[in-house]
């Protein structure tokens, strides 16, 4: 056999070498999991740790949102720098809700600093403050009071547009336009045995899934709502 050909496969042998090198103290270092490592009173290894807070992915699939602890805003972070800042301003927020009549000061400052539902587009939010549910957007710094009423507003969600908001009042399904605040109702033959929109509590807890009692779903055109009607006239009460 010529040197010609003898090289190149020196070449490969010593490429293939190598590579085993490298990769052999990474296969060294890597253990196979006990039962000791998980249950042993001394040995175990530790898994301590907290779930993060209020986090979910931002649409341009760089960013993240996470809440630093309970009592602290969404920040706005960076997956590769770690460079964070808030999604939005809570002191403009604060000052938007205090024009808002009928909200005394500690409300406003509730308002942005509690819990709230980022809409799809990331353009605003909505919170529940007072029973009732108030819009937040972000570029215009105004806020808006999207509904008015004694009565109780549940599982609210927004439309894929952003541009609405859907919730369960009195068990029948309404719908508000979030800039205009202008609110429809769907729905007008609910009752306490009737239930348009939300789920009872068999259904949450073993159906649907536990802690779960919306029953809508908005169409992806954001021109649809379907729900489920449940009819429990034959249920007795426990």
């Amino acid at each position: 056999m010529s040197a010609s050909a003898i090289l190149p496969r020196m070449k490969k042998l010593l490429l293939l070498l190598l590579s085993s090198a490298l990769l052999t103290p990474t296969l060294a270092q890597q253990k196979m999991l006990t039962l000791e490592d998980v249950y042993h009173p001394e040995k175990r290894l530790s898994v301590e740790g907290s779930i993060p807070i209020g986090f979910r992915w931002l649409k341009d699939g760089e960013h993240y949102l996470q809440r630093v602890d309970r009592s602290a805003p969404l920040v706005r972070i960076n997956a590769l720098s770690g460079e964070r800042r808030p999604l939005f301003e809570a002191d403009q927020m604060e000052g938007a809700f205090k024009k808002l009549p009928g909200l005394q000061e500690s409300e406003a400052r509730l308002a942005a600093r509690g819990s709230f539902s980022l809409s799809p587009d990331e353009s605003g939010v909505f919170v529940y403050l007072k029973n009732d549910i108030f819009y937040y957007n972000f570029a215009g710094r105004h806020a808006v009071r999207l509904t008015n009423s004694s009565a109780l507003e549940k599982e609210a969600d927004f439309s894929p547009d952003g541009k609405k908001v859907a919730f369960v009042r009195d068990n029948n399904l309404y719908v508000v336009d979030v800039e205009k605040g202008r609110e429809r109702q769907l729905t007008k033959d609910g009752s306490p045995k009737r239930l348009n929109g939300l789920l009872d509590w068999v259904y949450q807890e073993e159906v649907y899934g536990r802690g779960d009692y919306r029953a809508f779903w908005w169409s992806p055109d954001s021109t649809r709502l379907a729900f489920l009607q449940l009819d429990e006239a034959g249920v007795p009460t426990f």
